[in-house]
């Protein structure tokens, strides 16, 4: 990888390989070019979150790359200063606490081979965006961008794929404030409290930190008193299932979103 003035090139593994001669049939994809990155630690940690992305989307680097055309991106401020503050440029600034992005577009072939026809790929560029701030992760713009990487899509915009370790991409601490100003209120946020039902998304502290998604629930016993202590078992950012204490959460700084459609349903699972 080289820094070419404000242009940071990464050459992927999957792109050698491509290359190989003998696969003269297949494609060579182009490298990732990266623009906007401008100092040592963007360099850094702009490597270090397309590794990131690589590990969350392993099937677009390996078996689907040979229908890649090209890949670029650009590491792009989400706010603006005004003065010696911020002001929200883009949605995700607000949305997940993100003062710049790293923005992916990876064109696809017209004809892809390797992918499945019922990903939709063909004659699409696919778009990503990286970022860290109060809610690190991907949101994956379009159907098939969510299905290459095989991401949960969440509604018609898209998919957000939380991933805790993106907070390498730092974020200005002034936005948190910000945000924190604007969405700290009763209208945005409750307690989790008595509102803890299965597939509510729980977030945790003063930033509202986004923890996971409430499974159900199950008890375990002490092991030093015998007695059950109530448990809720939550699937957390990264995929993985966690037992956490309710009494715990509830007694915690622990938040949910008022307008959380699972507060509407309502429903329980109990897990043996």
């Amino acid at each position: 990888m080289r820094i070419i003035g404000a242009i940071f090139v990464i050459l992927t593994t999957a792109s050698l390989v491509a290359c190989d001669e003998t696969t003269p049939d297949k494609q060579a994809p182009a490298e990732i070019t990266i623009t906007g990155v401008n100092t040592k630690v963007e360099t850094d940690a702009v490597a270090e979150a397309f590794r990131i992305f690589k590990d969350q989307c392993p099937k677009l680097f390996t078996e689907y790359w040979t229908d890649v055309v090209s890949a670029e991106g650009e590491l792009k401020p989400m706010v603006k200063d005004v003065g010696n503050d911020l002001a929200i440029k883009f949605p995700m600034a607000k949305a997940y606490g993100w003062s710049q992005s790293l923005q992916l577009r990876i064109r696809m072939s017209d004809a892809p081979s390797a992918i499945p026809a019922s990903v939709g790929a063909a004659f699409q560029t696919l778009f990503f965006d990286l970022g860290g701030g109060r809610s690190p992760g991907i949101f994956a713009f379009k159907d098939a961008s969510a299905k290459v990487c095989e991401f949960k899509k969440q509604s018609a915009k898209g998919a957000f794929h939380p991933v805790e370790a993106l907070t390498v991409l730092d974020t200005d601490p002034r936005l948190l404030q910000l945000v924190e100003a604007t969405d700290n209120n009763a209208e945005t946020w409750q307690a989790a409290s008595g509102n803890i039902w299965s597939g509510v998304k729980l977030y945790f502290g003063p930033h509202k930190r986004y923890v996971g998604e409430v499974v159900g629930g199950t008890d375990r016993e002490s092991l030093t008193s015998g007695e059950l202590t109530r448990g809720v078992v939550v699937k957390m950012a990264g995929e993985t299932l966690e037992w956490k204490n309710r009494d715990a959460i509830v007694l915690g700084a622990w938040y949910i979103r008022r307008d959380d459609p699972a507060l509407n349903r309502q429903q329980w699972r109990t897990i043996n």
